[in-house]
């Protein structure tokens, strides 16, 4: 397996990771709250606003996860010397670019 392609498939599991830990935080977020309401240790109400703010609170986690993913995947683009999407649409292009002005001087050389 190429080195690009077991940081990639790291990656990609440290994502489903992170993922997995918010989706498993919101669930047992739920369950703790409503058992608190269940047990009558805080109101129906406030159980609503305390998991809203817990709810906050886990996106701001996905998000901030996301983010850094998303930094170590530039940093690691960046110091492997990794083409991106960006680079190879302007290859493309100016491959485009070269097989027009080919076939124009072909044209005129007939």
């Amino acid at each position: 397996m190429s080195q690009d392609n077991k940081f990639s498939e790291f990656l990609q599991k440290m994502v489903n990771a992170g993922l997995g830990f918010v989706a498993l935080s919101e669930e047992k977020t739920k369950a703790f709250i409503n058992e608190l309401v269940k047990r009558g240790e805080i109101s129906s109400k406030e159980g609503e606003g305390l998991l809203k703010n817990m709810l906050e609170k886990l996106e701001t986690t996905g998000k901030d996860l996301e983010s850094k993913v998303s930094e170590l995947v530039k940093r690691y683009v960046t110091r492997e010397s990794l083409c991106t999407k960006s680079d190879l649409e302007k290859l493309v292009q100016r491959l485009e670019d070269i097989e027009k002005r080919l076939k124009s001087i072909e044209k005129h050389q007939k």
